[in-house]
């Protein structure tokens, strides 16, 4: 019969960090390796930020063209 797992002791409550900023930080590390994996394809492509910069842009562009048609 297998042995029941003994529980992990909690930090005390003034050493946790509070849930938003847990979810910040991780996004803030998931953006930090999306970057570094993007930076040798700006190297090589130096219009491609530009390009996307751009594309909200266009698209607001073209949402008020083909608003325009209607």
């Amino acid at each position: 019969m297998a042995q029941p797992r003994r529980r992990k002791p909690r930090r005390p409550q003034e050493d946790r960090l509070p849930g938003w900023w847990k979810s910040i930080s991780r996004r803030a590390d998931v953006l930090g390796r999306l970057a570094e994996r993007l930076v040798p394809a700006f190297e090589e492509r130096p219009w491609l930020p530009f390009l996307l910069l751009l594309f909200p842009v266009l698209l607001l562009l073209l949402a008020l063209v083909v608003n325009s048609l209607r």
